[in-house]
């Protein structure tokens, strides 16, 4: 039975100590290492998961454990030990994997193990990449990679490796992040491939096998259309960001534009008032203007009416009409 050891990066690290580490090493610098931002429980809560299950299905015994020493861990030998981590820095898309440095004295590995190592890196180079979208930078490995402090703790016979299975602050490290199904399958197939799993057979036809049963068959290759399916899916992603951009910038606009339109609205609700008082006013001014011409019609019929009258011995005409007047206004006798 094939076994693989899966080693989540940073995580518990601030209860690292000095034990199994090699004399030049420092629990206390190490300690700060936390990693990334958010890399330690990505790792731990979403691609640890799925990749530990993925191997169970395909019958290899899986081992986990954290960034720490673990004796009950470390003092047997795997087929394959994987640490798990992904990079940060600038928005260059990038992915990594490290064997051990052959030069470091006293060896990680035996010469076997590094070759092993060595060859699994080879794969995951060719494999990985393919099927998550991201460029491998072999120019960006660094010392610190290559001289993995938990490389000390790996058995002498223990092909191990170190994985960066991303920049998280680029485009598609943002997009991994939230597809962590694609890197883990990405890191079952470079292991099944490693190991030599061979759960589908190809002929005619394509045959899944468990555990040496066939149990299903298709007329095409699952994983080529698993990979399919990825790729669309990643496609689709992409598109609903941008979508979701839209209509966020969309919301925005048509929130402005309903708070454009409130004012003017109330703007033309005070419009509409002030005309309806201008026409109340206009109405009483023309009621009290007919009143007024009815008044001085009046006025001047009864003056015409005086002006007819003859003039009286005791008073002279324009004194009669003066009378009348100041009688017609309530002014006299």
């Amino acid at each position: 039975m094939k076994s693989v050891l899966i080693a989540v990066g940073h995580w518990n690290i601030e209860n690292i100590t000095q034990e199994g580490l090699r004399s030049w090493r420092s629990s206390s610098v190490l300690k700060r290492s936390t990693g990334a931002s958010g890399e330690r429980n990505y790792h731990w809560n979403e691609i640890m998961p799925r990749l530990r299950d993925k191997l169970i299905d395909a019958d290899v015994q899986v081992y986990i454990t954290d960034a720490t020493y673990n004796a009950d861990i470390y003092n047997r030998n795997y087929d394959l030990c994987v640490f798990l981590h992904y990079d940060g820095g600038g928005s260059g898309e990038r992915c990594m994997i490290s064997a051990p440095n052959r030069a470091t004295q006293p060896q990680y590995l035996n010469p076997d193990a590094f070759t092993e190592a060595e060859r699994f890196a080879q794969i995951w180079k060719t494999t990985y990449p393919e099927i998550v979208g991201v460029p491998n930078r072999d120019d960006k490995i660094t010392i610190g990679m290559r001289d993995y402090y938990a490389f000390d703790y790996v058995g002498f016979d223990t092909p191990s490796v170190i994985i960066e299975h991303f920049n998280h602050s680029s485009h598609r490290g943002s997009f991994l992040k939230n597809n962590p199904e694609l890197v883990a399958e990405a890191d079952y197939q470079s292991i099944k491939k490693y190991l030599g799993i061979e759960d589908i057979i190809t002929d005619d036809k394509y045959r899944v096998v468990h555990k040496g049963e066939v149990i299903a068959t298709y007329d095409y290759n699952p994983e080529d259309k698993m990979r399919e399916y990825a790729e669309q899916n990643a496609i689709l992603q992409e598109q609903l960001a941008d979508k979701t951009n839209e209509v966020a910038d969309l919301t925005v606009a048509l929130q402005n534009q309903e708070a454009d339109n409130a004012r003017l609205t109330t703007d033309l609700r005070t419009c509409h008032l002030e005309r309806d008082k201008l026409i109340v006013d206009k109405k009483i001014l023309e009621a009290q203007l007919a009143d007024s011409n009815r008044r001085l019609q009046i006025a001047l019929e009864k003056i015409e009416a005086l002006e007819s009258l003859k003039p009286c011995d005791a008073y002279g005409g324009w004194q009669m009409i003066v009378m009348g007047v100041n009688k017609l206004l309530g002014k006299g006798q």
